[in-house]
């Protein structure tokens, strides 16, 4: 074999192997890209899904918030109520107290009448 029908060979089979690996890349580069593709519609399923659970989170929560908003109004309201009635119950213990030693001072007042009366019908 020449060198010239050597080389020519030799080249050939590079060609082939050449080929062969531009191929297999070429095999492999549309492999990976389906999986690229695959994995994109993925995310976007998912991010739309996302935006869906994010929607329906807020409206959770911006119901939860109204309910509690509503729920504390209404604690606010029965609040004040208590507070008015301790206030007037206070008042009329106050005015009970004042009207008890008021009673109390006019009893002891007869009872020291009554007792001095009582001495003076006895020493006569």
């Amino acid at each position: 074999m020449s060198d010239e029908t050597y080389l020519l060979n030799r080249i050939m089979g590079l060609e082939t192997e050449l080929h062969y690996f531009a191929e297999s890349s070429r095999q492999q580069q549309i492999r990976h890209n389906t999986e690229l593709s695959r994995l994109q519609n993925e995310n976007r399923k998912l991010q739309a899904r996302l935006g869906v659970l994010q929607a329906e989170n807020n409206t959770l929560r911006q119901n939860e918030n109204r309910k509690l908003q509503a729920r504390l109004g209404v604690l606010q309201a029965e609040n004040n109520t208590l507070r008015v009635q301790l206030k007037a119950g206070l008042s009329v213990i106050s005015y009970l107290e004042q009207r008890l030693k008021f009673h109390l001072k006019s009893f002891l007042e007869q009872e020291s009448t009554a007792e001095t009366t009582h001495r003076l019908s006895n020493a006569a």
